[in-house]
């Protein structure tokens, strides 16, 4: 659908911006380095992941955009919401890894 269609010719490329996501992934490995749980890039991905399906999408095309989503990201509450989302996809990741289902495929 968007093959080779976009972008337009004289159309400014759009660039998004998703800073949740870059705070959810440093908190990631945070939290599995404090913990000493696996920082493979599955596990990290896979927790990565998990958290951000519990929160709020966020996204900016602007600089002002950007700019507002950034004060946004520093709400306690907002903050809070990150650390237990990240704590909870951990935890599921640590029950159910599926690194050693990739390496198994890999192998075969």
């Amino acid at each position: 659908m968007f093959g080779n269609e976009y972008p337009k010719k004289g159309v400014r490329a759009l660039t998004l911006k998703k800073p949740i996501e870059q705070l959810v992934m440093r908190e990631v490995d945070r939290l599995m380095t404090k913990t000493g749980q696996c920082r493979c890039d599955q596990c990290s991905s896979d927790a990565a992941a998990l958290a951000l399906k519990k929160l709020p999408n966020r996204y900016s095309s602007t600089q002002r955009g950007e700019v507002l989503l950034n004060v946004e990201l520093q709400s306690t509450q907002l903050q809070l919401d990150i650390d237990r989302a990240v704590e909870e996809a951990c935890a599921t990741v640590v029950e159910n890894p599926r690194h050693d289902l990739q390496r198994e495929s890999e192998q075969s």
